[in-house]
């Protein structure tokens, strides 16, 4: 990440979709995926994956439960592949509204113990502990208000000087909660309203007090959020007008949206496609990728790359390399400008 440090203000480096990520990015993936015969089965669980015994990693089974609670074990059949998320960083994840904080509910998180039902069974399959054992260190909650009309934004915008869609993320620094916002192009949903705006935000540090709400973030409703946010902006004079234009503000609490970034031994994130495996891999923020960094989609593109070609024995594509601008001297250089602006 040293070529964004001499841009990180504005985050020029950063590839903004025309929407949100899920109506720019997911959907167009889940279409094309749709109508090559993938068959997606939603609303289920995978509870755990066996392995063949003896040496080596050879998954034979993966057992699911329903919806209704049932279990259903899809037997794997010779010359069939499993690819694994191993771990989310939103497990766990909990929606409040205007009027309700969100639950915090750290425990059993669904991927990380599915990921220590696995890696107990062979070695080489990591170690969930560093990144699932400990919400304390990893939780922030974001909030999304919609409004009607743009009074809003059309007041961030004059505060800020950016456009919206425009700008970096503006953080306050002085919050107790560690509070910032996004307000992104709009409008930012496919199908949202022509007459309603919608930005977000979110909090570092939830078990704080607010600064002028005085309790911690994580046990305020979505209002109580918004009111907080007025405040650091200094539109308190106009908070009533200002409330009379929302038509709601959803705060989502996460234990473990930062647990990627948690310390831990090289060997506790484990190989894409783990030494020994014939049909198994692993993919996600969670496995070990030399030189590459967590959090971006090109860590989640690379993996997925890795795993397909490795095991499906593609010999015609190769994985995209990671740039090493830490090697490129304009790229150094003008880092070192920047720290001593």
């Amino acid at each position: 990440m040293i070529l964004e440090f001499s841009r990180i203000e504005t985050l020029e480096g950063v590839t903004r979709t025309p929407y949100n990520q899920y109506d720019s990015v997911i959907l167009p993936l889940k279409k094309y995926l749709k109508d090559n015969g993938v068959d997606f089965d939603i609303n289920a669980r995978v509870t755990d994956i066996d392995f063949k015994d003896g040496l080596g990693i050879t998954a034979t089974a993966i057992h699911l439960e329903g919806p209704d609670g049932r279990e259903r074990i899809i037997e794997l059949k010779e010359g069939d592949a499993c690819f694994m998320t191993n771990g989310c960083m939103t497990d766990n994840a909990t929606l409040g509204d205007f009027n309700t904080a969100p639950k915090y509910k750290p425990e059993n998180p669904m991927s990380g113990d599915l990921w220590r039902r696995v890696a107990a069974k062979k070695p080489g399959l990591g170690n969930p502990e560093p990144f699932f054992g400990n919400p304390q260190q990893t939780n922030w909650e974001s909030f999304t208000v919609t409004c009607r009309g743009n009074m809003l934004l059309k007041m961030i915008e004059q505060f800020s000087g950016n456009v919206p869609g425009s700008g970096a993320l503006m953080t306050f620094k002085d919050s107790s909660w560690l509070m910032s916002i996004v307000v992104a192009a709009q409008p930012h949903f496919r199908n949202q309203p022509m007459d309603e705006t919608i930005f977000w935000g979110y909090g570092l540090y939830t078990d704080n007090i607010g600064d002028y709400v005085k309790k911690p973030m994580r046990e305020c409703t979505g209002e109580e959020i918004l009111i907080e946010l007025l405040h650091h902006l200094h539109f308190e004079h106009s908070q009533e007008e200002i409330l009379d234009t929302i038509v709601n503000v959803i705060p989502c609490m996460m234990p473990y949206i930062d647990s990627q970034f948690q310390p831990r031994k090289k060997a506790d994130r484990p190989q894409v496609v783990p030494e020994g495996s014939t049909n198994f891999a692993m993919i996600s923020q969670f496995v070990e990728i030399p030189e590459d960094m967590v959090f971006t989609e090109e860590y989640s593109v690379r993996a997925a790359r890795i795993a397909v070609y490795k095991l499906l024995g593609v010999k015609n594509k190769k994985v995209s390399p990671v740039t090493q601008y830490k090697k490129d001297p304009g790229v150094l250089l003008k880092a070192l400008k920047t720290s001593f602006r």
